[in-house]
């Protein structure tokens, strides 16, 4: 009955880091949120069919050095009957990978300084 659990108030904090290392931290979490963004967002106009224009292309344009690498790995799936509508399968390996890289790099952070 006497046991307390302490939970971190924010996700993935390093409680016992240096100041340096929680601002390193949360700038990598930042990044992921921004880069995970983009791309989702560029998934869904393509499953969409969206024009492209303005921020659609934006998007695509900004999307693209976080996208590319992954493009000759897998083909674009097609769907719809006017094959206008896209799944974009390396963008989601993209978010897949760009996600793991982020999670693997504050876990070392916490190993290496917690």
């Amino acid at each position: 009955m006497g046991h307390h659990v302490g939970v971190s108030p924010g996700l993935f904090d390093l409680p016992f880091a240096s100041p340096t290392a929680v601002r390193v931290v949360r700038l990598i979490w930042l990044l992921l949120v921004v880069i995970e963004s983009v791309v989702g967002l560029r998934v869904l106009f393509r499953a969409m069919a969206s024009k492209e224009e303005g921020f659609v292309r934006f998007v695509y344009l900004i999307s693209v050095p976080f996208v590319a690498p992954f493009r000759p790995i897998v083909t674009d799936q097609s769907v719809g009957r006017d094959g206008r509508r896209v799944i974009e399968v390396s963008s989601l390996i993209a978010m897949l990978l760009v996600f793991l890289g982020a999670y693997l790099l504050v876990t070392l952070i916490d190993i290496v300084v917690g």
